[in-house]
């Protein structure tokens, strides 16, 4: 047996209280802004930056956990992240976010729990549901859920997998409610070879 408390009255609160402490204002640094250039240079497709954004966050920014005061729910800025090629879930994808948004992508932080995926739906509304960060893209009136902290990922935007995490609560002060997240199957990478030896 176990029970929930919870100071939110619904997925809504949670959404705006995440809003505010992922909100960066400040102006991309030097930095920041020659990788939005490089990466807008890279391809005339924006679902080929989407791709180039995304695997350069995944191969080039070591996911290190620091999960101390203030950090322990809130990113480090963008801008910081790329300085030090190193960070969280949180901070991955708000770079993911930046370096997208800085090309003119619709991008948002998204908050999932890996354990308890489509059962999130029946837990009371609390920021200490989650456990992981993604973030959502919105391209050319698609919808695609991409995890910066997952490696040696190929293929194009609408094949990139996704773990069966169901359930997602999108950073935005607008969100009502949790989302779906549909369920992609196999990963489409993975290679199963079995051997048999006879003595």
């Amino acid at each position: 047996p176990w029970i929930q408390l919870s100071e939110f009255p619904d997925w809504r609160s949670v959404a705006v209280w995440a809003a505010e402490i992922y909100d960066y204002r400040e102006p991309p640094s030097a930095e920041l802004k020659a990788e939005i250039d490089r990466l807008r240079n890279s391809s005339p497709r924006p679902e080929d930056r989407v791709i180039s954004a995304l695997r350069f966050v995944q191969r080039s920014v070591r996911y290190l956990a620091v999960s101390m005061g203030s950090h322990s729910h809130q990113p480090n800025p963008a801008g910081l992240v790329l300085r030090r090629l190193y960070g969280d879930c949180k901070d991955k994808s708000i770079l993911l976010c930046a370096l997208l948004r800085g090309m003119g992508i619709e991008a948002r932080p998204a908050f999932v729990n890996t354990e308890a995926c489509h059962t999130l739906a029946e837990w009371h509304p609390s920021a200490d549901a989650f456990d992981h960060v993604i973030v959502q893209v919105r391209l050319d009136g698609n919808v695609h859920w991409l995890d910066p902290t997952l490696s040696h990922q190929g293929g194009r935007l609408g094949a990139v997998f996704l773990p069966a995490y169901e359930r997602a609560l999108v950073i935005d002060p607008a969100a009502d409610g949790l989302s779906v997240i549909p369920v992609t199957g196999k990963d489409p990478s993975r290679r199963e070879i079995r051997e048999t030896f006879t003595c």
